[in-house]
């Protein structure tokens, strides 16, 4: 999803899940077993992401205050999930129950 005020998070995001998409055909042409996955629990609440502090520079806090208000409100439409999300997924995913065939039209 396209956000306002998260470009470097979005960059760094796609950037790595091509460079998952690209080892993992690395490893599949050197007929390994080992599957690689991109799991980026945007949604979740609960960490550095959730504190506009964190995520607005503190000249925009003090140049620009309407900034940081929209995307303190941004923040709280879209951080829904718990910090489990992503850490059960990571379980699930090393459980070795997971095939590629799933994913692979």
């Amino acid at each position: 999803m396209d956000h306002p005020y998260s470009t470097a998070y979005s960059v760094s995001k796609a950037g790595l899940i091509r460079f998952a998409g690209c080892l993992q055909e690395e490893l599949n042409e050197a007929n390994s077993k080992v599957q690689v996955f991109a799991i980026h629990p945007g949604s979740v609440g609960g960490t550095q992401l959730e504190n506009v502090n964190y995520v607005t520079k503190e000249y925009i806090r003090k140049e620009a205050p309407e900034v940081p208000e929209r995307v303190a409100g941004l923040l709280k439409s879209i951080l829904l999930d718990h910090t489990r999300l992503p850490a059960w997924t990571s379980v699930y995913l090393a459980s070795g129950r997971v095939s590629l065939d799933n994913f692979v039209d």
